[in-house]
């Protein structure tokens, strides 16, 4: 390739558009819009990276570092990366790699590209000793490519934005339920449900682990090699679209939690029964010493007798416990009466709701000017929550070690209460969620005579959920040990999530919820280990350390709660100016526009609407290169051209519609 014209602008565009190929989702896709391809590249080692790229995204895979590593030396051009440092020179492209612009670096590298490749026909045409029919071929092949040229540059100057159609504004699809994530019985009672509802295999998968995260919150506590424990909370929310059958699919759940609440509400009340009993006996005792010691005159032998007796009463009223109340089911609640509840059932608690907005409200302080987040964020780990306030109806009651499970679903518009306020983010409520935002839905395609549970597989289950829930909630939780193969897994798991994390890593726009993601995977692993050894009849599961297989097991649920985490966030950042985005859109056709000013989109969003609120929708419509701005010296009001083929489809749907 020594021949071959070498453009230093071009190079440092390839090694740009590598480098956020590595670290940006966005950007391998942009360059594909261009057309570009791996011969496009002047280096070898360049096209062989690009080449890798294109292989991992036909596959479904993320091209970050290692795997691209990996991809090349299974194409054989390992080779050419070892020449210029091997992943040493990945990590220095990631680095230094912009975060916008991929179209038009693509657009430097096609142009270079054929700069390179017109400099070589023509050098072949001005040889000697040429056919007339061969110079004729050489003068056709250079018109093409010329021609081809022209038209990536004209395209480009014509219009203002990035190269390329317009992005969809669902950029990503998150992936379907990973069929063997979950153990036998769980996973088989999973799949009946999904069956019976028709609805999406995660919704229930989802429901079913956050419910047995409350047999489990609390009792036992997975041990890492550092010391440091992991409770076994787990706080999971499915958002669904109406119409989904959410309220059926928590029902099957909520069948043994229904029968453990019978069973606990039995074994409490005659404990209940004995508590008042007594209370009132010692009620009735202090009060008789207080009339005793106003009757009897002061100093007298009998006023001090009756004053020991009222004080050791309410002594003994004081130190007199309550037992534990048997409902520990909620569906809302605020945050005070939800760590109330927890006072009074021994610690612990389920929220459970198939219509979570409510919830989600109530974690916001849809009624409070600042919301109270102690016993939501306390409760994931197991910190005793403890708070006085002047209002006695906002007191939360001591809790030494709550244990809180979370089990939502709801609408993906009210996921957006979750960001609503600053402070849910910013403490980390947000990231303690596990999401699940299925695009698999069934509606549409539901028969009217879906197969019932095998009464085999729903007794297989409620047998199992009940020998974990009756197991005795100690005073200290036990420790569950990880093997020496699950050490293994986690630390694999580890390093393959934390250099993620940086600035140029693929989950630094995620940082604050992927940060806690081994730590949820370590959940889910313990989880899946108690609930196998119990229906197995074990006893103390938590004696047996937990093993590699069931480690990996749960490890292999990282990547899909990653992808959906994402569209979570994404939903949560965007939906409002997404929905106001689509709403100027559709008034921009109306009126046929090809052009329009910020002042004119501030009219057409909202009667009443700002020049910020128009800014946002602008920006991310910009985004995702459905407008651009267009020059102009007018400083009052922005004018911006909408993308030629909105326009286009916009005058054919009008000549169709016609």
């Amino acid at each position: 390739m020594s021949n071959l014209p070498f453009d230093g602008r071009a190079d440092k565009a390839e090694q740009q558009l590598l480098g956020s190929c590595l670290v940006c989702r966005e950007a391998l896709p942009q360059a594909l819009t261009v057309g570009l391809t791996e011969d496009d590249f002047f280096g070898p080692h360049h096209r062989a990276m690009f080449a890798a790229m294109v292989a991992l995204h036909r596959d479904g895979k993320a091209g970050e570092i290692i795997p691209v590593s990996a991809r090349m030396q299974t194409m054989g051009t390992g080779n050419h990366l070892a020449a210029h440092g091997g992943d040493a020179y990945l990590a220095a492209l990631g680095n230094e790699a912009p975060v916008s612009g991929f179209a038009e670096l693509a657009q430097v590298v096609k142009l270079a590209a054929y700069d390179r490749q017109l400099a070589l026909l023509r050098t072949e045409q001005r040889q000697s000793g040429q056919s007339a029919k061969k110079r004729s071929e050489i003068t056709a092949q250079i018109r093409r490519v010329q021609s081809e040229r022209d038209r990536l540059a004209e395209y480009s100057d014509g219009w203002p934005g990035e190269p390329g159609p317009p992005l969809p504004f669902a950029d990503s699809v998150p992936p379907p339920w990973p069929t063997l994530a979950l153990p036998p019985v769980l996973a088989e009672f999973v799949q009946a449900v999904a069956a019976y509802s028709q609805v999406p295999t995660s919704m229930p998968a989802l429901i079913g682990m956050g419910t047995l995260s409350s047999a489990w919150a609390g009792k036992v506590v997975a041990t890492l090699p550092n010391g440091h424990t992991e409770a076994l909370s787990l706080y999971c929310v499915a958002a669904a679209d109406v119409s989904e059958r959410k309220s059926s699919t928590f029902l099957q759940f909520a069948k043994p939690v229904d029968a453990y609440k019978r069973e606990r509400k039995e074994q409490l009340a005659p404990l209940r029964s004995a508590y008042e009993a007594e209370r009132a006996g010692l009620q009735a005792e202090h009060d008789q010493a207080i009339q005793d010691r106003k009757r009897a005159k002061a100093g007298s032998p009998q006023h001090g007798d009756a004053c020991d007796r009222a004080k050791r009463l309410r002594e003994k009223l004081d130190q007199l416990q309550p037992p534990p109340i048997w409902e520990f089911v909620t569906r809302d609640t605020t945050s005070e009466g939800l760590a109330r509840l927890m006072s009074r059932t021994g610690g612990f608690a389920l929220l459970s709701s198939p219509e979570g907005g409510g919830v989600f409200d109530r974690m916001a302080g849809h009624y409070d000017r600042e919301p109270n987040l102690d016993v939501f964020l306390k409760s994931y780990d197991g910190e005793a929550i403890s708070s006085h306030r002047a209002s006695a109806e906002r007191e939360v009651a001591e809790v030494q070690r709550p244990a809180l499970a979370i089990v939502l679903t709801t609408q993906p518009a009210t996921l957006q209460k979750l960001t609503e306020k600053r402070e849910l983010e910013d403490r980390g409520l947000v990231a303690r969620f596990l999401f699940a935002l299925p695009n698999d839905s069934q509606i549409g395609n539901r028969a009217p005579d879906s197969p019932a549970i095998p009464a085999p597989v729903a007794r297989e289950y409620t047998d199992a959920m009940l020998r974990c829930l009756r197991m005795e909630r100690p005073d200290v939780p036990h420790r569950l040990e990880l093997s020496s193969d699950a050490v293994t897994e986690y630390e694999r798991l580890h390093w393959k999530i934390e250099p993620q994390l940086k600035p140029s890593g693929n989950l630094y726009d995620i940082r604050g919820w992927a940060g806690k993601l081994v730590g949820k995977i370590v959940r889910i692993a313990a989880l899946f280990h108690l609930w196998e050894h119990t229906r197995h009849g074990n006893a103390a599961p938590w004696d047996a350390p937990l093993s590699g297989d069931t480690f990996r097991r749960a490890a292999a649920l990282a990547p899909w709660f990653i992808e959906h985490a994402r569209t979570a966030f994404s939903l949560m950042s965007q939906s409002p100016a997404m929905a106001k985005a689509r709403k100027l859109l559709d008034e921009l056709r109306k009126q046929g526009a090809e052009s329009f000013t910020t002042r004119d989109a501030q009219r057409l969003i909202a009667k009443n609407g700002t020049r910020e609120e128009a800014q946002r929708v602008l920006d991310v419509l910009q985004a995702h290169n459905y407008v651009a701005p267009l020059p102009t010296e007018r400083k009052d009001s922005q004018r911006w051209r909408v993308h030629p083929e909105v326009v286009k489809g916009w005058t054919d749907g009008a000549k169709n519609a016609a």
